[in-house]
């Protein structure tokens, strides 16, 4: 089955996690593909993501920004998979090792230059890395993909390995294509590195191999990358489904490795030009997967993407808040609501005849929808007020945030090592609802559970700042529903701000005294360091005696002195904004507000279209009112 127009898949290879990605993704941005979170998700690793599928007019402009900024990249149309078949027997010759297969001989000489895929076909071993993988990114924000190739081969042969091999021809035809087995291996041809265990024999198999023909290439990455299409089942040795399931998948991932090659040499083919063709076509696979899979026209544009210094491990975070029961319906602005409706509610069912009379009067006079004008109305003043302050409070910078009412605009990143409950993604915050279904086939919010005892770190281009979002009203884009996590009768909804979002903040800045210490106790500290290393204590021995006398003690308690003095001044000269804490507001009219973003014109946007519609409802709720009450009381 060849795919259509629309079925290309534009792939990278995954980049070291501290490597610096802002300068490739603000190119990527206008084009509005994907979000910044996926797109860096998708472009981090340490095997081959799908980053996008389209079309080839629609991914081209997006490959060639990639190769610009020196992301190795291939654009592949899928395929019928090729057919993997099990040798009959294999000897050792001469001239190398000899597959048969259906009576046909297939050589594999030292000049050979094979694709190997080596697999645990009941992927345990993928299983763990991601699981691995996952618990990395959660608490250091990175993953390591300095893996060592050596170990995670060994890795494999401890599970159910299988090889994948191809050579010779081109690489969208190759001459050669074998699957094996530990069982397909004689013990033979291994000589005296021949072992009892079928597995020990594949892996002397595959040394020899590679020993047979040094210019090869071994893929060992199959189930690690994010490929949709590609994914592999999780299952024990005697799961014959899952196996097969997975077979089928390497059966196709052989395939779209062996459209990557081609890709490469399509790529060389261009820039080449057509004198070079006919040599260009019998490249081997070997090498076809050395070119860079970035156009070499392009290649020389941008130095290597620089990287960045490994972030430390993130400490556990705070325990989240949950509101359940009671919490949830009368929590402040809900508290009023709430105590209105309940003192209505009895006032109907003791008196019915009198709710009645409150029902009639109430819209007959007017008094019901001029309390329903003046709701409106207010409300369109609050958001009024709210757009104004957004528009008129100025952007400030990390650095130069004064104390007081600010606004920030910047890149969310971990303080503490925030992980979502649902989705299990690194993040700065996450509202986590739980909702029941009741008889009347309604679902009721029975908990939520936030981590906005967290805080988070806003970063810019000239420093950082810390958020203590408490209080703070939230607009989030990324939301996901759940409802099969223990019952049918059970949803969640969980919204979050995943790390590296963009995100805006408006609140109040001020000092976090946590980091001011007093003189007293900075000079206490450093007698007590004093104290701990005999080394620097014998310096103040001034006769040699191998005691500190009183004296000698008050010359190094007077050093510390100077020492805590002047690093106290320095601090104050060198005051960084992470002493800066952004909260709500200590006056409760003023905003509190972190949304995820783009712009502050999207933000204003939003509160825009709330005051006209507002403001129209209540002036039509006084028009009624106006109305009736003249009615009633005749005035006119």
């Amino acid at each position: 089955m060849t795919s259509d127009n629309n079925d290309i898949l534009l792939l990278v290879k995954g980049q070291s996690p501290q490597a610096n990605l802002d300068a490739l993704l603000d190119d990527l941005k206008p084009l509005k593909i994907l979000d910044l979170y996926t797109l860096r998700m998708r472009l981090t690793g340490q095997a081959v993501n799908m980053l996008h599928k389209g079309s080839r007019d629609e991914l081209a402009p997006l490959a060639a920004i990639l190769s610009r900024h020196q992301i190795t990249n291939w654009m592949v149309a899928q395929r019928e998979p090729v057919e993997l078949g099990s040798p009959d027997t294999i000897h050792r010759t001469t001239q190398g090792l000899v597959f048969t297969q259906d009576g046909h001989e297939h050589l594999l000489s030292k000049n050979s230059e094979p694709l190997i895929v080596l697999v645990d076909i009941t992927a345990q071993v993928v299983e763990r890395i991601i699981k691995r993988s996952q618990v990395q990114y959660a608490y250091t924000g990175g993953v390591h993909t300095d893996q060592n190739h050596d170990d995670l081969r060994r890795e494999i042969f401890r599970q159910q390995p299988r090889i994948a091999l191809a050579w010779g021809g081109t690489p969208q035809q190759p001459d050669h294509l074998l699957y094996l087995s530990a069982g397909d291996i004689p013990p033979e041809i291994l000589g005296d590195k021949a072992r009892p265990s079928r597995k020990w024999n594949l892996f002397e198999f595959l040394e020899v191999v590679c020993q047979l023909c040094p210019k090869h290439h071994l893929d060992t990455n199959f189930g690690i990358g994010f490929l949709p299409d590609y994914r592999v089942f999780p299952c024990d040795a005697a799961d014959h489904s899952g196996i097969n399931k997975n077979l089928a998948t390497l059966a196709r991932y052989t395939t779209l490795l062996l459209d990557m090659a081609q890709d490469n040499l399509q790529r060389q083919h261009t820039t080449a030009g057509a004198a070079q063709q006919a040599t260009n076509t019998v490249i081997s696979l070997a090498t076809a997967f050395q070119l860079s899979g970035v156009s070499p026209g392009q290649s020389q544009q941008k130095p290597p993407t620089p990287q960045k210094a490994p972030r430390p491990s993130l400490p556990a975070p705070p325990s989240p808040r949950m509101l359940t029961g009671l919490s949830l319906h009368f929590n402040g602005w809900r508290l009023l609501a709430n105590l209105g409706a309940v003192a209505l509610f009895f006032f109907v069912e003791v008196n019915h005849k009198a709710a009645g009379s409150f029902y009639h009067y109430g819209f007959s006079t007017g008094l019901a929808p001029l309390g329903v004008s003046g709701l409106c109305l207010w409300n369109a003043l609050f958001f009024w007020r709210l757009r104004q302050r957004i528009r008129n409070t100025a952007t400030s910078k990390a650095r130069s945030a004064a104390m007081g009412m600010v606004e920030l605009y910047g890149k969310a990143r971990r303080q503490y090592a925030l992980v979502s409950p649902n989705t299990q993604q690194p993040c700065v915050y996450y509202s986590l609802k739980r909702y029941r279904r009741t008889h009347k086939d309604h679902w009721r919010l029975t908990s939520i559970t936030t981590s906005d005892t967290v805080p988070f770190i806003l970063e810019d281009d000239t420093g950082r700042i810390s958020v203590n979002p408490h209080g703070a009203t939230f607009r989030l884009t990324n939301s996901h529903s759940s409802s099969d996590l223990t019952s049918a009768n059970e949803k969640w909804v969980e919204e979050v701000i995943y790390e590296n979002s963009m995100v805006y903040v408006l609140g109040f800045a001020s000092t976090a005294r946590k980091h001011q210490s007093s003189l007293g106790q900075r000079v206490a500290e450093k007698l007590r360091e004093l104290k701990g290393n005999r080394e620097q204590m014998m310096t103040y021995d001034r006769d040699g005696d191998g005691h500190v006398s009183s004296a000698e003690w008050d010359e190094a308690r007077a050093d510390m002195e100077q020492q805590a003095l002047h690093e106290k001044l320095q601090q104050g000269q060198d005051r960084s904004n992470e002493q800066l804490v952004l909260s709500a507001p200590p006056q409760k009219d003023l905003p509190f507000i972190i949304a995820e973003t783009e712009s502050e014109a999207s933000l204003v946007s939003h509160y825009s279209w709330q005051v006209p519609l507002l403001l129209i409802a209540g002036l039509a709720a006084f028009a009624w009112a106006i109305k009736a009450g003249v009615t009633y009381f005749h005035l006119i």
